[in-house]
C-alpha cells in the first residue's frame, strides 16, 4: 500500500507534466494552423491585389505612351501655364480672384486645336459650346492669342500638349478619352469622394439649378445593360467643355463669385492632377509559415494497480485461545463454513501458528442516539461498539445498570456442548466494580472548597444585614424625636393664642 502510494503520487505528478506539454504542443499546433489559415487568405488578397495591379500597370504603361507623345508629364505642364491655388498664375490667378472669365483663356487653349479657328462641342446637358480663337483684341474670341497672359508669357505651348494628353483614346477603349476627373466633387479632401449629383437628383432638383450640378459635377448619369442609373466619371476633357459653357453663360447658371472659384479650383488643382499617375507598387506575396514538424509528446506509463486488501490472518498461538474465538463466533451467530482451526506449519514442517478462517462481514454506519457525534457498525450479527463509547465508563455503568447492555458467559454442559447463558453483572467473577479514589478526593476537595466559599459569603450577608439594622434603628430614632419636638411646638403655639 506504501509503495503504491508512492507509485500513484509518482504516475500522477507524470501525468499532470504530459498534460501540461501536451497542451502547450497543441497551443503550437494551433497557432501553425492559425498562421496557415492567414497565409492562404493572404494569398487569396494576394491575388485579388495582383489584378488590380496588372490592371493599374496596363494603364500606367499607356499614360508613359502619353508622356512620350507629349515629351513631358502633362500635369507638370499644366501647372506650369496655371500654377495651383497656393501659387496661381497668369489666367488662373484673375479667375479666382473675382474674375471668373479669364478662365476661358486656359480653356481654350485646352478645346481649341492649334491652328483651328474655331471648334464645337457638345455639354453634358447637350447644349452646344462653340470655341472661338479670336485675335490680340481682348473680347474677340475665347482664346485671344496674343492678348492673353497665358500667350504673352509663352505658355500656349504647354497647354497645346496638355490638350493633346486629354484627347489621346483610351487604350482599353478607344471611345473614350484616357484622362477622367479625380470623382471629388468636393474641395475638402477629408470626407471621401463626393457626388453632387447623385446626392441632387435623389434631393429632387430640377430645372437650371440641376443642370448647374450637371455642369460642375465629375459625373454624369447613364444606364446599364439591365436599365439602371448608374454615374460615371467625366472626362477631363468633357469637365473642360462643360466648365467653358458655364463661363460663357453664367449669368443664367449664378456662376460668379464663391461658386465659380470653388469649380475653377476642384477642375485645376483636384480634376487636372487625374494628368499625373504614379507607378503601381507590386503586392508583396505572403511567405507562408515555417512547417510545423513537432511530434506530440508520448505518455508511455501505465497507472498502477491499487493493491489487493489481503484476507485478514490472525496468528494464534494459543490453541484454547484459537478456541475461544471459535466459541464466540458461535455465539455472534457467524457463518458455518468459518468456524475451522487449522493448524499452520512453517517450511520446516515444524509447528508455525493456529488460524481461524474468518469471512469478513459487510460493514455499515448508523448514528448512535443520543451520542450523534459517535458511530457504531452494523453488521449481520454483531456490533462493534466505539471506543470512545466503550472506554466511557458511565457509558458502561448506565447501560448494564438499565440493561440495554447484557452479559453472557461460556457454559461447558455434561454432555460437551456450548452454550452461551446470560449472567448478572454482580453474579461474574471476571468483573468487579472499583472506586476512583484520586477522582473522590479530588471531588471532596472541590467540594471543601465550595463550601468553604459559600459559608464565607454567609458570614459576609449576616454582618451587612446586622450593620443595616444598626442604620435602620438610628434612623428610626432621629425620626421619633423629630416628630416629638414638632408636637411640643404647635402645643405651645396654641396656648399662646387662646
Amino acid at each position: 500500500k506504501e509503495q503504491y502510494d508512492i507509485d500513484i503520487e509518482k504516475y500522477n505528478a507524470d501525468k499532470t507534466k504530459y498534460d501540461a506539454e501536451y497542451g502547450a504542443y497543441l497551443n503550437r499546433l494551433s497557432e501553425y494552423n492559425k498562421g496557415l489559415i492567414e497565409y492562404e487568405e493572404g494569398l487569396i488578397e494576394y491575388e485579388k491585389q495582383l489584378a488590380i495591379y496588372n490592371e493599374n500597370l496596363s494603364y500606367y504603361n499607356a499614360y508613359q505612351q502619353v508622356i512620350t507623345a507629349t515629351g513631358d508629364n502633362p500635369y507638370n505642364l499644366f501647372t506650369s501655364a496655371v500654377g495651383n491655388a497656393e501659387n496661381p498664375q497668369f489666367c488662373y490667378k484673375n479667375a479666382i480672384n473675382g474674375n471668373a472669365t479669364c478662365y476661358k483663356h486656359v480653356l481654350a487653349y485646352l478645346l481649341l486645336p492649334e491652328g483651328t479657328s474655331q471648334n464645337e462641342h457638345t455639354t453634358t446637358i447637350g447644349a452646344s459650346l462653340t470655341v472661338t480663337e479670336g485675335t490680340s483684341t481682348a473680347g474677340s474670341g475665347d482664346k485671344e492669342p496674343g492678348y492673353s497672359s497665358i500667350s504673352s508669357n509663352g505658355k500656349a505651348g504647354a497647354l497645346d500638349k496638355v490638350r493633346a494628353a486629354m484627347t489621346t483614346p483610351d487604350p482599353r477603349d478607344t471611345s473614350k478619352y484616357f484622362f477622367v476627373c479625380d470623382g471629388d466633387d468636393d474641395n475638402d479632401t477629408d470626407n471621401g469622394l463626393q457626388n453632387n449629383l447623385k446626392t441632387a437628383i435623389e434631393e429632387g432638383k430640377t430645372g437650371t439649378d440641376l443642370d448647374l450640378i450637371r455642369l460642375t459635377s465629375d459625373y454624369y448619369e447613364t444606364t446599364d445593360s439591365e436599365g439602371n442609373t448608374i454615374y460615371e466619371l467625366k472626362t477631363l476633357y468633357q469637365k473642360a467643355v462643360d466648365i467653358m459653357y458655364l463661363i460663357k453663360n453664367a449669368s443664367t447658371y449664378h456662376f460668379t463669385g464663391e461658386i465659380a472659384e470653388n469649380v475653377l479650383k476642384n477642375f485645376t488643382d483636384k480634376d487636372m492632377k487625374s494628368l499625373n499617375i504614379e507607378a503601381p507598387a507590386h503586392p508583396t506575396m505572403p511567405s507562408p509559415p515555417a512547417p510545423f514538424t513537432e511530434t506530440p509528446p508520448t505518455f508511455l506509463a501505465t497507472e498502477p494497480t491499487p493493491p489487493t486488501a489481503p484476507t485478514n490472518v490472525f496468528k494464534i498461538y494459543d490453541k484454547a485461545l484459537a478456541q475461544w474465538y471459535i466459541n464466540l463466533w458461535y455465539a455472534m451467530e457467524g457463518m458455518d463454513e468459518a468456524q475451522q482451526l487449522d493448524t499452520v506449519y512453517g517450511e520446516d514442517a515444524e509447528f508455525s501458528h493456529y488460524q481461524i478462517n474468518n469471512v469478513a462481514h459487510q460493514t455499515t454506519f448508523v448514528e448512535v442516539e443520543p451520542l450523534s457525534s459517535n458511530k457504531k457498525q452494523v453488521n449481520n450479527f454483531y456490533t462493534v461498539i466505539p471506543d470512545d463509547v466503550a472506554t466511557d465508563s458511565n457509558w458502561i455503568e448506565f447501560n448494564i445498570n438499565n440493561g440495554i447492555v447484557t452479559l453472557k458467559q461460556i457454559a461447558l454442559r455434561t454432555n460437551g456442548d456450548l452454550t452461551w447463558e446470560g449472567t448478572e453483572f454482580s453474579s461474574t467473577s471476571d468483573m468487579y466494580e472499583i472506586e476512583d479514589t484520586s477522582a473522590i478526593a479530588k471531588a471532596e476537595a472541590e467540594y471543601q472548597k465550595t463550601l468553604y466559599q459559600i459559608q464565607a459569603e454567609d458570614k459576609e450577608f449576616d454582618a451587612k444585614i446586622k450593620k443595616l439594622d444598626t442604620e435602620h434603628s438610628a434612623l428610626k430614632t432621629e425620626i421619633d424625636s423629630i416628630k416629638n419636638v414638632m408636637s411640643k411646638n404647635i402645643e405651645k403655639s396654641f396656648n399662646a393664642f387662646s
